[in-house]
């Protein structure tokens, strides 16, 4: 998210949260398939695929912008404000943003070293992981946009 655009209201970063998670499941979804599938797309004409290493640094881009924007006090720090019961839920998030980024650095070092066939199982769980950590976060949201409701 560039600096010069305004930083929307809770809800309106609720909705932009949404949309980016929708963003990085297909990142996340690519760069599966790559890993699993990098023998056949390899031998298909005409499929250039982007390598593992190429995805893994959009991917820690994208997430390191995307921690950010939530760890942002408009996000995370208004979400608190606005419902305290989820501090702990919301603290619980924050400390698994950095462990996700460094697995992903982790990964693309070895990317540049091993067939992508040899990182798929770990980028399997990569994903699994990131997104069991999206499902508590959604899910907290709605939990608070009920609230907010009542």
């Amino acid at each position: 998210m560039p600096d010069s655009k305004p930083i929307p209201t809770l809800f309106g970063r609720i909705t932009a949260a949404s949309s980016e998670h929708s963003r990085l499941a297909a990142t996340l979804a690519e760069l599966r398939e790559t890993c699993l599938l990098a023998d056949d797309l390899g031998r298909s004409p005409g499929v250039a695929p982007r390598s593992p290493a190429t995805l893994l640094r959009h991917l820690h881009d994208t997430l390191s912008r995307h921690f950010a924007a939530e760890e942002s006090e408009a996000y995370f720090g208004a979400l608190v404000r606005e419902y305290p019961q989820a501090a702990a839920r919301v603290a619980a998030l924050r400390e698994q943003h950095p462990e996700f980024l460094a697995e992903v650095e982790r990964l693309q070092a070895r990317a540049l070293k091993e067939d992508a066939t040899a990182l798929a199982a770990d980028v399997s769980a990569l994903v699994a992981r990131y997104l069991a950590h999206e499902q508590v976060e959604e899910h907290l949201m709605r939990e608070f946009l009920r609230s907010a409701g009542d």
